[in-house]
């Protein structure tokens, strides 16, 4: 078996469009599951997810699975864009230092995680706030203010190094795995 590299025609900006239109997709995809784990995190009696779900539905309709998707809606276009650009971005230049090839995608995923904590750590506090908000009924301007008032900007970012345990090796992982895939599903027998 012989591996056929796929040729990447891509420029940074088609890396950008198509990591936003995919963030975009996955938050309409993800959010609904989200928002109930974040209520069974948060709950603090022995409840089913069944429950929170008819619970969710019976008081706010559909809308209810989707509080708290304004920051990652906002964001996570842009975040994905930059996750995958960062990743080609600084990929040719570890290839270059003939790096074994899945520590190559292990270090430029890591590197791609990394570059998203500025941002991701906010959104995902406000994120999970609007979730859990009691009613469904959360004002992220007036809570940011808040924050900003009592914590300063430290406030923002509190979970920032639980979310770089989270976010760095497992991006890593992550464009790892992909690109590990993509080597063993592209391969072709050589023609003798």
């Amino acid at each position: 078996l012989m591996y056929t590299r796929p040729e990447r025609k891509g420029s940074m900006l088609s890396y950008y469009l198509s990591g936003a239109i995919a963030g975009v997709v996955s938050i309409m995809v993800s959010h609904p599951a989200d928002t109930v784990k974040v209520r069974l995190q948060l709950s603090d009696k022995n409840i089913r997810a069944r429950t929170i779900i008819r619970s969710i539905y019976r008081t706010q309709g559909l809308a209810g699975f989707f509080k708290g998707s304004l920051s990652p809606r906002i964001c996570r276009a842009p975040l994905t864009a930059w996750f995958f650009a960062s990743h080609e971005m600084i990929k040719p230049r570890l290839a270059a230092l003939n790096i074994p090839t899945n520590m190559t995608n292990f270090m430029c995923g890591s590197f791609a995680g990394l570059c998203l904590l500025p941002v991701l750590v906010p959104v995902e506090l406000f994120k999970c706030k609007a979730q859990a908000a009691p009613g469904g009924v959360y004002n992220y301007s007036k809570d940011f203010k808040n924050i900003i008032r009592t914590d300063g900007v430290k406030g923002i970012y509190r979970g920032s190094a639980a979310t770089f345990l989270r976010e760095v090796p497992g991006s890593g992982v992550l464009f790892m795995v992909k690109d590990l895939m993509e080597r063993k599903l592209n391969t072709t027998k050589e023609q003798s």
